[in-house]
Parts: C-alpha cells; structure tokens; sequence
C-alpha cells in the first residue's frame, strides 16, 4: 500500500472521497486531505493522503546485517530542481512501466545558493505499527558546529502500519549563503527509535 503526500498545487481539484488515476493496474483512494496553500508561498503544503490498492510491498527491501531488517526503513532522500511545468513530482506517471513508480526531478549533489529545491523522501515500514513522523534536515558544519541550513516536516504522528509504503514532497526555503559541504538527513521516528537516511552534498555559488 502507498501513500503519497503532496503540494495543494500538485493536486488542484483533489477533495476528501476523490480517486487519483495511477494508471491501468493501481489506483489511490484519497482518505485526507489538510491544510492550505498560499499563493506564491511554496513551503506551505497541503497534505494528501491517498491510499493505494495492488501493490505488492514484499520485494525491493534492502540486504541487512543479521536476521531481520528494522521496524521503517528509509528508502530515499533527494533534492531536485523545481519543474516548472509542474509534472514532477509524481506518482506512477511513467506510462508503460510495469511497476509502480516514484517520479522526481534528477536528485541534485550541488545546490547553488539562492536555489529553491524540492526535497523528497520515501520509507518502507516492514513490521512496525503505529504513530510515526517524517522529516529532513539540511545541515553544515561550520567551525566544528553543526548548523541546520533548511529543514521541514513532512507528516507528524500519522498511522504508519507494517506492510506500507510512503512518500513525500515539499518544497524548501532558498538556499542561505553558505557555501561548502553539507549534508541531507531524512528521518522517520517511530515509537521510541528513529532511522534515518544522509546524502552528502555541496553548497556553490
């Protein structure tokens, strides 16, 4: 099962109790739908939730040390380049694939300064059920302190229960004037444990 989290302006005209197409195999029930969007005001979300009919969650999980994997794993963190035709981010748009798939921009290893990106994340939650919250940070360490650059929530203490898959997007806050290494961090806490998933990047001119 998915559930895919997304911008008012990605899903204009979307309501409680509307069905979003996934192509011929899958499509999304929409159960919530919160919030509001602002024009002009990109970092403000309204949240979808859609959950997701014939999808096999039981292949693509990666090799673990030991017995079994934990509870959430999280799948990916990027950060892309705004589209300004507005088609990605998206949900199972790659007409012909034989599977479901997760569209978005080319993630990015150089954020320029001034840039506004899109970061998104996935996770899959193998055995764990109950409240989680996902979220990501970007972070510099500057003269031995660590700095947070940009962060945001994707979704706080929502139902999170074992066998799903989940997805999100929001958009950020333009990169501040800081240029050199820095580091990507999407989370996902649950229960009392937290895992997490960094990509290294590099703030430029």
């Amino acid at each position: 099962m998915w559930h895919i989290i997304a911008r008012a302006r990605d899903v204009k005209g979307l309501r409680q109790g509307s069905f979003v197409p996934l192509g011929q195999a899958l499509s999304c029930f929409v159960e919530e739908a919160e919030g509001a969007l602002k024009e002009g005001a990109l970092n403000q979300s309204w949240v979808v939730m859609a959950a997701c009919a014939g999808l096999s969650v039981a292949a693509g999980l990666p090799a673990f040390a030991g017995s079994s994997p934990p509870g959430v794993v999280v799948t990916s963190a990027t950060a892309g380049l705004v589209d300004p035709n507005g088609v990605v981010p998206n949900f199972n748009a790659a007409q012909g694939a034989g599977t479901p798939t997760w569209d978005v921009a080319i993630p990015r290893g150089i954020l320029r300064i001034g840039g506004t990106y899109v970061y998104s994340m996935t996770m899959q939650n193998t055995t764990y059920s109950g409240k989680c919250t996902a979220s990501y940070t970007l972070t510099q360490v500057q003269n031995g302190v660590t700095v947070t650059l940009e962060s945001g929530v994707y979704q706080t203490k929502f139902a999170c229960a074992a066998g799903n898959l989940f997805g999100w997007v929001l958009y950020g806050a333009p990169i501040p004037n800081s240029s050199g290494e820095a580091k990507l961090t999407a989370t996902v806490a649950y229960g009392k444990k937290k895992t997490s998933l960094s990509v290294p990047l590099l703030i430029e001119p």
